[in-house]
């Protein structure tokens, strides 16, 4: 969604709203804003830089104040971090708050991640994500959520995220969908990994690579 970065996630809930408020069946893929960075433009009341992301950039290189908390020397975060928990508080709480009217929850499956962890400066460590020469293993940590009341799946994925916790990736994420939308199992376990509803593949790894695309990309194992 266009817009100012705190509203964005609010326009996708609106217009979730109207079209889970329609009769039949729906295959949405959301691609929110979130908490990413730069925090402190996240919520509202939150100091204001140009919405398009280009200008943002640009801004950022001509003021060398927006990205300051994204890679940082200073070391007192206690700012920055505040600013990143407001900015899950307003895009992640109040954004599902938004919608628990209008979800059918025995009638629905929600599937809620990011594409990397964060690193809050940890040890040290001066990029809250996407380094390239040994990333903090916090980057790694994804956010795997699922929501749902039917009651089969309920079970199941409640079963395996006890035995599994913390161990599971990305790669489940597909097979899990395209269960739920029916696709043959026969032809999933010869074809895919292993789902949220099954034990998590080992071992736990993730993908680093150079955004230039300078280098060949490179598995880590996460401890």
């Amino acid at each position: 969604m266009d817009g100012w970065f705190a509203e964005r996630d609010m326009l996708v809930a609106a217009k979730l709203k109207e079209k889970l408020s329609r009769e039949g069946r729906n295959f949405v893929y959301v691609n929110k804003w979130g908490a990413h960075f730069p925090y402190h433009v996240n919520f509202p009341g939150a100091s204001r830089v140009p919405a398009n992301l280009r200008s943002v950039v640009n801004y950022a290189f001509k003021t060398d104040k927006l990205f300051r908390p994204y890679q940082s020397s200073n070391d007192d975060h206690a700012p920055e971090i505040a600013d990143y928990e407001k900015s899950i508080a307003w895009n992640v709480d109040a954004f599902f708050a938004e919608l628990s009217g209008v979800i059918d929850r025995e009638d629905t499956i929600v599937v809620y991640t990011s594409d990397h962890g964060q690193s809050l400066w940890e040890n040290g460590h001066k990029l809250t994500h996407c380094s390239v020469d040994r990333p903090h293993p916090a980057e790694s940590f994804v956010p795997i959520i699922v929501f749902t009341a039917q009651p089969q799946w309920r079970s199941a994925l409640s079963a395996q995220a006890a035995a599994g916790f913390s161990r599971y990736t990305h790669a489940a994420v597909l097979p899990t969908v395209l269960t739920a939308l029916g696709v043959d199992q026969d032809w999933l376990r010869a074809n895919a990994s292993a789902s949220l509803l099954e034990a998590p593949a080992a071992p736990r790894r993730f993908m680093i690579f150079n955004s230039a695309g300078t280098g060949a990309p490179e598995w880590m194992d996460v401890p």
